[in-house]
């Protein structure tokens, strides 16, 4: 039986894939990630972004916008 947290390798991005995702560049995504505003994790020598990471992202930033914050 499979657990519900095993991550298919579609559920990973790239750095490059990921800031896609998010229209931005991968300066911007690195620093995303090196404030811990979006996490990543590292398999072997590379970096991945989970999809749902990028969605609760998106929703963050969403909320942030209706509250009138940055």
């Amino acid at each position: 039986m499979m657990s519900a947290d095993v991550t298919k390798p579609d559920d990973l991005l790239t750095v490059d894939e990921a800031a896609g995702q998010l229209r931005i560049g991968r300066t911007s995504l690195y620093g995303l990630l090196k404030t811990r505003e979006l996490r990543s994790v590292t398999i072997g020598r590379k970096r991945f972004v989970l999809r749902v990471e990028i969605a609760r992202f998106k929703a963050s930033i969403e909320q942030r916008s209706r509250h009138g914050r940055r």
